[in-house]
């Protein structure tokens, strides 16, 4: 199934602690994209928001495809197509950042931290690069047709968080979107009972109770998927504007020795 969403990008600034934010007005008119003949890159909504980044991205150009590392989990093929909002055409060149935790809740780079505890930042710890894992990472180009095309696993959840995937658009070196990809609570309760992801002590937090899904309008960007527990497909398409700054980078992480 294809899902389609317009994300139209509106520059503003908010103060925050540890990492900027920012609100989106929302405007319910839907561009036509059929009179430019482009019904392929048809949206659903006109604004939806952008999120944060969190303080796990590693901003390496880890170029692949395939982003599992042999780490097991119900596999996922996730599509993404990046286009301009305003002319419905595809944005090649564009490099997509996907990154997301494991299937225990961890994320690789960060594996000191318990995904059974808060989020080291909101206990306020300074955030850094503890390992070599890179799992669950890459980047990729957009190509012609805007798309980039991931093959990784339906992630875990950790403390405090809803089911999600990390995604930020760069466009000649600057950051243009940052958001956050949830799935359906129907599906999350049967992931949650594979043996791969089962027996958990952390509770998984419902995205209704997700204070970022509720803040950044999550049900916007929340997956349609295809198949069963052998395997899922998914495909977005993030409409933005290619001229936008993000204001939603995180505080820069501190790397160790072993990984500058």
């Amino acid at each position: 199934m294809f899902k389609s969403i317009l994300i139209f990008i509106l520059f503003s600034l908010v103060n925050a602690h540890f990492r900027p934010e920012r609100q989106l007005d929302y405007n319910s008119t839907v561009i036509d994209c059929s009179r430019f003949k482009r019904s392929a890159f048809q949206h659903a909504c006109v604004l939806a928001p952008e999120s944060m980044e969190g303080p796990y991205f590693i901003h390496e150009d880890l170029v692949r495809s395939n982003i599992t590392d042999g780490k097991p989990g119900v596999p996922l093929t996730l599509d993404i197509v990046i286009t301009a909002a305003d002319v419905c055409l595809p944005i090649s060149g564009a490099k997509v950042y996907v990154w997301h935790c494991d299937n225990r809740g961890y994320y690789s780079g960060f594996t000191q931290y318990s995904p059974d505890k808060k989020a080291p930042d909101d206990r306020g710890l300074e955030v850094y690069i503890g390992d070599e894992k890179r799992f669950f990472r890459g980047v990729q180009t957009t190509d012609e047709h805007g798309k980039v095309r991931y093959q990784t696993i339906y992630p875990g959840y950790y403390y405090g968080r809803a089911v999600h995937i990390h995604v930020e658009v760069y466009i000649g070196g600057n950051a243009i979107y940052v958001g956050q990809l949830y799935f359906p609570e129907n599906l999350n309760e049967k992931i949650e009972k594979v043996e791969a992801y089962a027996n958990r002590i952390t509770k998984r937090t419902l995205n209704k109770d997700d204070h970022i899904y509720k803040a950044k309008s999550g049900e916007l960007t929340t997956l349609e998927l295809d198949g069963n527990l052998k395997g899922f497909k998914t495909s977005i398409v993030l409409g933005i504007d290619p001229s936008n700054r993000s204001t939603a980078k995180a505080s820069t992480v501190t790397p160790t020795s072993a990984t500058v």
